[in-house]
């Protein structure tokens, strides 16, 4: 719904047909809503007599009422582009998905960032950590699995780009497990990656929980 005030010859016309003399940008109801004086005359207001910032403030909540009605929106796909960009890549039969993303990654000059991907595996490695020995368990996967959902990060370890995933897997029965993704032959794959800006992230070893993790 757009919000809308008519002035005319010294009178304020709101859209429930208040009209206010002597042109107060105000009325009975508008200002119960705004929690202001219910005569709320012109030198009560918030504004005072500078009609500028009430007339902005006007033209933001017409723009916000438009987006938020029922019947008007934004376009999805340039609202997302406005956020980010996004590297979409099908990954190479056979091929290793950690590889893959390795050499997405450096063809595309990524140093950071995030990644998402779906597909198969013909077969995979994955693990788990082991907290109080402070070591991954690793758990070889030797029969085709879906992946129902894998995601990660990217940031430099040794000055290279170390690629951190984990993904949730599903077999012919439906049983679902995950780990840590240490690698996974590609029976299908789609890969996106969410660039990031700003400062390079980077791992060192950790004593307390004996993992590489990002310099604080």
């Amino acid at each position: 719904m757009w919000l809308t005030l008519v002035q005319k010859k010294g009178k304020a016309v709101f859209p429930s047909g208040d009209v206010r003399e002597g042109g107060s940008l105000s009325s009975a109801p508008a200002c119960r809503q705004a929690g202001w004086n219910a005569q709320c005359p012109r030198s009560q207001s918030p504004f005072g007599k500078n009609r500028l910032p009430y007339t902005l403030a006007l033209s933001l909540c017409q723009t916000v009422a438009l987006y938020a009605s029922s019947d008007v929106k934004p376009p999805q796909e340039t609202f997302f582009l406005l956020c980010c960009e996004m590297i979409i890549k099908r990954l190479g039969y056979g091929k290793d998905i950690i590889e893959e993303i390795e050499r997405v990654c450096k063809k595309n000059r990524i140093k950071k960032g995030w990644i998402f991907f779906i597909g198969a595996f013909k077969n995979c490695e994955i693990g788990y950590y082991c907290q109080d020995k402070k070591k991954y368990k690793k758990i070889k996967i030797r029969k085709p699995v879906e992946i129902l959902s894998g995601s990660g990060n990217l940031s430099l370890k040794d000055n290279k780009v170390f690629i951190h995933a984990h993904v949730v897997l599903g077999d012919e029965s439906g049983k679902a497990f995950g780990g840590h993704l240490y690698s996974g032959k590609i029976f299908a794959c789609e890969l996106f990656i969410i660039p990031s800006k700003g400062k390079i992230l980077k791992r060192e070893f950790d004593e307390i929980t004996g993992l590489s993790l990002w310099k604080e």
